[in-house]
């Protein structure tokens, strides 16, 4: 019974990363997204998830991975290219250099069917 349940675990684990290979999402996108998926529909700035991704990993997190992987997780990629489309961003009114983002609607279901696959 208990390497039955093992079993079953691994393929709940399988399916997981087979969905997220399927889509080229790598692990620091993947962390980024779980981050971005505990604050729900709330706007953040880029300080807010470099913070707590700072208190998970052991090593320093830099603002350029971060920023890499916030493009590659919205429309377009760095290079121009679709992205995963799964955030929404808009732009301080005050200071234009600051940006928001949140999950959009995609972004919520997608994190929902990974959690469901666990």
């Amino acid at each position: 019974m208990l390497l039955w349940g093992k079993i079953t675990k691994y393929s709940q684990l399988e399916e997981m990363f087979d969905t997220l290979r399927r889509r080229n999402i790598t692990t620091a996108q993947m962390h980024l997204l779980l981050v971005l998926a505990s604050r729900g529909d709330e706007w953040t700035t880029m300080n807010d998830p470099m913070s707590q991704l700072r208190k998970t990993r052991r090593y320093e997190v830099v603002q350029s991975s971060v920023s890499r992987s916030l493009q590659a997780l919205g429309e377009t990629n760095r290079y121009g290219k679709a992205g995963h489309d799964l955030l929404e961003t808009r732009y301080d009114e005050e200071d234009s250099r600051v940006m928001f983002f949140r999950l959009n609607q995609k972004g919520l279901k997608f994190c929902d069917d990974l959690v469901m696959k666990l």
